[in-house]
């Protein structure tokens, strides 16, 4: 398709560029309007309902890919929109309705073996319209619990699919074992993720599914299949986890972690110590201070305990703080102090 006006198309694109959807939208308005051929107003109403879907305009949307629609019935581009506008209102049967029809007009069904030995599209490495057509109605059929007609897609998906629709099929698996409230299929579907996509494991989602380990070293387990393991057991292992993602991404999981396992006084100090490490405004300083007095105070024997609490009576600017812990240190450790770190890095900031 091209457009009547070329120089008010570039315009449009330029202003897409730049973020600008609304005036876009004007621009390709003005140009369906304008447009003395079929395909050119069928490029602009395309292109106005796509700027008003990405304006979160779903209904408006509608209503302009349906005129593009009704202008030419075979153009697959419109229809994907409508796809993405139904799933967008999470109309999943129109969301399915409209990947299908893609689907059917870029994928030929298979051809019978009797008749030729070439392979069907289907058997093929997949182009990356056909990849999309069916991921895109994977996902709607998994909204609408049809799971059994999804899995042939999903299959498909991973079998010729690049490395983003791979990923993207097994994303879809866990999405449809979860709403199935299936555990098993749901660690099954983490499993196969993390094996196929290490750095997967390191998704904030992945945290749900801690607290063991299988033989390739994947963690699978979710905290409440721990329910049966000693406290100290499930807080140590959501600790090793933790402490392998960057601090201040884990610092929401280790809130959670911490509210978890309040007998774990490691949980709690790696609580504080993430706090601290991240400091951005008072209330953070404040939230640190009041954790850290409270792991002071309830694990008395904990060793990072004194290092915490003046880590962030240092970070308050607490003299005094600092000062009535350097004499009860003092009192306790005595002579035997200057090995400690806690007193090594007291020094270094006084």
């Amino acid at each position: 398709m091209t457009a009547n006006n070329p120089p008010a198309a570039r315009h449009a694109q330029t202003l897409v560029g730049q973020g600008d959807w609304a005036a876009a939208r004007e621009v390709w308005a003005r140009q369906a309007k304008a447009a003395t051929d079929n395909a050119a107003k069928v490029l602009a109403l395309t292109e106005a309902g796509r700027c008003c879907l990405h304006l979160g305009e779903a209904a408006a949307a509608q209503t302009t890919l349906q005129q593009a629609m009704a202008l030419d019935p075979d153009n697959t581009l419109p229809r994907k929109l409508l796809g993405w506008t139904a799933a967008a209102r999470q109309d999943w049967q129109a969301a399915a309705g409209h990947w299908r029809a893609v689907l059917a007009a870029i994928d030929r069904p298979a051809t019978d073996e009797a008749q030729t030995d070439k392979p069907a599209p289907s058997d093929k490495a997949q182009t990356p319209e056909l990849a999309e057509a069916r991921r895109s109605l994977a996902a709607a059929l998994i909204e609408m619990g049809e799971f059994e007609e999804a899995t042939v897609l999903l299959e498909r998906l991973e079998r010729h699919g690049a490395a983003a629709d791979r990923r993207a099929a097994l994303q879809l698996r866990l999405r449809a074992a979860e709403l199935r409230l299936d555990g098993g299929r749901i660690r099954d579907a983490w499993a196969r993720l993390g094996r196929a996509f290490p750095a997967a494991a390191d998704s904030p989602d992945w945290w749900r599914f801690i607290g063991g380990e299988d033989d390739e070293d994947r963690w699978r387990r979710r905290p409440a299949d721990l329910a049966a393991a000693a406290d100290a057991e499930a807080a140590q292992r959501i600790l090793a986890y933790l402490q392998r993602l960057p601090r201040r991404r884990c610092l929401a999981l280790a809130r959670q972690a911490a509210a978890a396992f309040p007998r774990s006084a490691a949980l709690q100090g790696h609580c504080v110590a993430l706090l601290i490490d991240s400091l951005s405004n008072q209330d953070e300083l404040a939230e640190a201070q009041t954790r850290a007095r409270a792991l002071y105070e309830r694990f008395p024997d904990y060793p990072h305990a004194w290092q915490l609490l003046a880590q962030t009576a240092v970070a308050a600017e607490d003299e005094a703080m600092v000062d009535r812990l350097v004499e009860t240190y003092t009192a306790i450790l005595g002579e035997h102090r200057d090995l400690d770190e806690l007193n090594i890095w007291l020094a270094a900031r006084r």
